[in-house]
Parts: C-alpha cells; sequence; structure tokens
C-alpha cells in the first residue's frame, strides 16, 4: 500500500477538529472517500511518525481501529505548514514539476517544500 500525503494531511486536520478526545475510547477516524483499512493503515503511519498519538484497538470481529490520544508538536506544526488550501496545492505543484506526483517525495522533502510556499508567500 502507497502512502497517501492528501489522505494524511485530512486525518491530522480531522483528528485536530475534535475538540475532546475520549480519552481509553476507541476514535474511529472516517474520511469521505476512503475505505477504513487504508485510513486506519495511514492513522497508524502518523503514530509511526510521530505526528500524533494513537494505539491498535483490536477486537474480534471488528476491523483494526486506533484510539487516538492527541496531535503531537510535530502533528501540529505539521498542520500548521499544511492547512491552508492554496499553499497546499501550491507544495503539491512544485513537487509534481519535479517528481510528477506527490507520491514520489519523503515527509521531509513535502514539509520543507510546503515552509518554502509559505516563505514565498510572506516575501522572505
Amino acid at each position: 500500500m502507497k502512502r497517501d500525503m492528501d489522505l494524511i494531511r485530512k486525518i491530522l486536520l480531522k483528528v485536530e477538529e475534535l475538540d475532546v478526545l475520549n480519552y481509553g475510547q476507541s476514535c474511529q477516524i472516517m474520511i469521505e472517500g476512503y475505505d477504513d483499512p487504508i485510513v486506519n493503515y495511514h492513522i497508524g503511519l502518523l503514530a509511526e511518525a510521530g505526528l500524533l498519538e494513537a494505539k491498535p484497538v483490536r477486537a474480534l470481529g471488528f476491523p483494526n481501529t486506533f484510539m487516538i490520544t492527541k496531535l503531537t508538536w510535530e502533528g501540529h506544526d505539521f498542520i500548521d505548514t499544511a492547512r491552508n488550501d492554496t499553499v497546499w496545492k501550491k507544495a503539491k505543484e512544485h513537487i509534481s514539476e519535479k517528481f510528477g506526483k506527490l507520491e514520489g517525495v519523503s515527509f521531509d522533502v513535502l514539509k520543507g517544500v510546503l515552509l518554502l510556499v509559505i516563505k514565498q508567500n510572506l516575501g522572505l
């Protein structure tokens, strides 16, 4: 399965939207247009990357879900750089010009390009 940066952004934005996470309860994040197993896979990746804290919840008869407790400092930083749709689209365009598509770059490169676009917008 390939890592989907658009889905990663959507998941982090969705988690940030939650006013209060139900600590100790499973938090099923649903993203329109994506199947639950794909979303859950990406939540696991986000936890591995340190962008959010989540623990797998396994029960017979239910797909693997995650108990998400919070966004980390890194998760908040990423959302702060990726939140604006115009900045996100412009960063994706820059990457596509060089690599053909967003899938071909690392997370660190994506963050760097997002920061570059923001700096350009600020005239820095």
